[in-house]
């Protein structure tokens, strides 16, 4: 009986052995997707913000709005304000992105090579540049196209970022 009632001990506490290594190995991964969901998410807003910025501009003469109050201009082209926030910085204060002021106010026909000219960028309380998701952050570009650059990798492109953005660090 004594060596039953062992077994048993023995028996469940390798199946908490197994659990526990289980949780071990599973748990990080979920985290990992859960991560790279919010990333998507951003990706998709920052595109949302682009297309709405081109939908803008084609119904004002081809010029892209100004920096001052552009974010609201945007609204009966999105009307989904959330797009405006990154969830993964819901608990920082707004705004989130920022238009990049060599575009704004600017006509579409006077960007040459709308793929390499900075649009929309992830911004922090005092305007500089962030990289929230997983090192990196998601630029949109005057064509309307959104590509994720890791912090280091868009530091060292040629687009012009403001002041204090960490370019040459």
């Amino acid at each position: 009986m004594e060596k039953r009632r062992s077994r048993r001990w023995l028996i469940a506490l390798g199946a908490l052995l197994v659990l526990a290594v289980a949780a071990y190995v599973v748990f990080p991964a979920l985290v990992g997707k859960r991560e790279k969901a919010r990333s998507t998410t951003c990706y998709s807003d920052t595109k949302q913000i682009c297309l709405a910025l081109l939908m803008y501009a084609r119904e004002n003469d081809q010029r892209l709005p100004p920096a001052d109050g552009w974010q609201e201009r945007l609204l009966p082209y999105e009307d989904n304000p959330r797009v405006f926030v990154c969830q993964d910085r819901e608990d920082t204060p707004t705004p989130h992105f920022a238009l990049s002021p060599y575009v704004t106010w600017r006509r579409l026909d006077e960007i040459e090579a709308p793929d390499t000219v900075l649009m929309v960028y992830e911004i922090d309380a005092t305007g500089a540049p962030v990289y929230p998701h997983e090192g990196g952050a998601n630029y949109g570009f005057a064509d309307g196209h959104v590509k994720w650059f890791s912090r280091t990798d868009a530091l060292k492109q040629s687009w012009a970022l403001p002041a204090g953005s960490g370019q040459g660090e």
